[in-house]
């Protein structure tokens, strides 16, 4: 078996997860994952076509919610986005993905995943 570097997979979670919230119909606000009829459901669900910016991340780590003990490489990611959005915002970055403006909630929420991106990859020099 292949070693992977958890700070490396962690990275490549957070780039893939930020690439898809790129486009704002993939994110939404109060919930992980939404259907395309607005319904609440499971980040993982094959129905699921927008999530919040945690949503997002088990989606592209593939995590379950009834996962035990978070695997390294996702705990790293998680951890880099709390850092990243108290740093930038002072908020966990729940409360700046659910901000009650949703046009800032999202622009806010890109800007957590690029300067935990940024923190990530500095780290890793």
């Amino acid at each position: 078996m292949n070693y992977v570097d958890p700070q490396r997979k962690a990275l490549e979670y957070l780039r893939d997860a930020r690439n898809l919230l790129g486009d704002k119909d993939r994110w939404t606000q109060g919930v992980w994952a939404r259907d395309r009829f607005g319904k609440q459901t499971d980040p993982l669900a094959e129905n699921a076509t927008c999530w919040c910016a945690l949503g997002m991340l088990r989606r592209v780590a593939k995590m379950t919610a009834m996962c035990p003990k978070w695997p390294q490489e996702f705990a790293i990611a998680r951890d880099q986005l709390l850092t990243a959005s108290r740093e930038k915002y002072q908020k966990n970055i729940t409360n700046v993905n659910d901000d009650k403006r949703p046009d800032r909630a999202y622009h806010d929420t890109l800007s957590v995943y690029d300067r935990a991106i940024a923190n990530l990859k500095r780290s890793l020099k």
